[in-house]
């Protein structure tokens, strides 16, 4: 230790806080990268949600789009659903827990379909088919399919 007079230039325990600073760096550096990662699965997920439900609503089933964007979106996310003269708007929006102040949002349109209007009242098409078919579950697609 050298002394001056009024300054010291002991420079033990220096390496104990320069190590701390060091940790809660990378600390910060990593809980940004996961906050990342956290935003873009939120992005993907809402980009997800918000094609569906502007699909089916295109189809006229509003109803099934609601639910479809509340079963594909994460936690807490928002739906808006709106008619833009012959198409239909969905946008959803979440906010990010672990980044509080990120908003993720998502917008996709779809052309509304002809027979979407009666299907929203609740007609069948004619020959009593609802227009657009329901593809379910295990449903097997049509061999032209993908070409």
């Amino acid at each position: 230790m050298t002394v001056r007079p009024g300054i010291v230039t002991d420079e033990r325990g220096m390496a104990t806080v320069e190590a701390a600073i060091a940790l809660v760096s990378v600390l910060l550096v990593v809980a940004l990268c996961v906050g990342g990662l956290a935003a873009v699965t939120m992005q993907v997920r809402c980009v997800d949600a918000a094609r569906e439900a502007a699909r089916l609503a295109g189809r006229g089933d509003r109803t099934n789009a609601q639910s479809a964007a509340a079963r594909l979106a994460p936690a807490g996310a928002r739906l808006e659903l709106h008619d833009q003269d012959d198409l239909v708007v969905a946008t959803v929006r979440a906010n990010s827990a672990v980044l509080p102040m990120l908003t993720i949002s998502a917008e996709s349109v779809a052309a509304r379909e002809p027979e979407a209007a009666d299907f929203d009242r609740g007609e069948a098409a004619e020959g009593g088919e609802v227009p657009g078919g329901r593809v379910g579950a295990g449903a097997t697609p049509d061999p032209g399919w993908g070409r």
